[in-house]
């Protein structure tokens, strides 16, 4: 005759399955690496060292301290050095990857607080009653395409389609990636040039057409 086989009440299966699934969820623990410790902590004083230098420049307006960055860096390597020698890293030779990690962070630093200022646009009156406005830092741009550069200070004028001090006039303008005003600019050509044709606007700083 067969033993009578005891059946776990519900509660005790249910406990053990929670358990189980807990088990299989919980992320392991992470091994003890008093290296791994110190390259965190070098990373982190190295970005708030270099932050500081970019903080006295932008205070002082001036450009950052070479010698400030330069100090920073040789105290990262000589911590990342050290750190290596304890013998109980996770990883190793990773030297220039966390310096790579420091600069990064500062670079995208100062993009977000010190963005550059956008081009300064200006004119460059074209043949035909037709005015593009192009990059007053790049003359020879508007000299390579058979135009006349404007003197500073003045926009394409989309009433002549020439240089002028502004305020501009309103006329045709086409919205194309950069921006062309004046009699000479059309709705077909500006369908050409996969641009957007206003036919009363004219050239806004920025490049696209609008009422000044």
């Amino acid at each position: 005759m067969n033993p009578r086989r005891h059946t776990p009440p519900v509660w005790m299966v249910h406990a053990f399955s929670v358990l189980l699934v807990s088990a299989l969820l919980l992320p392991s623990v992470a091994e003890a690496s008093k290296c791994t410790a110190a390259k965190y902590k070098a990373i982190g004083i190295a970005a708030s060292k270099k932050a500081k230098c970019k903080a006295k420049a932008v205070r002082k307006g001036e450009d950052v301290d070479a010698e400030c960055l330069a100090k920073a860096e040789t105290k990262l390597i000589s911590k990342l050095e050290k750190a290596e020698q304890k013998g109980d890293c996770l990883t190793t030779g990773d030297e220039a990857a966390l310096r790579a990690i420091v600069d990064s962070f500062i670079a995208q630093s100062m993009n977000t607080l010190e963005p550059p200022p956008p081009p300064a646009v200006g004119c460059c009156a074209l043949s035909g009653g037709t005015c593009v406005a192009s990059p007053t830092s790049e003359p020879q741009l508007c000299l390579d395409i058979g135009g006349t550069p404007g003197a500073p200070g003045e926009t394409c004028d989309a009433g002549t389609g020439t240089c002028q001090p502004p305020p501009s006039s309103l006329g045709p303008c086409c919205e194309s990636g950069t921006c062309f005003s004046g009699p000479g600019v059309t709705a077909a050509g500006c369908s050409e040039l996969v641009g957007l044709f206003f036919p009363n606007s004219s050239c806004l700083p920025n490049q696209t057409c609008g009422i000044p």
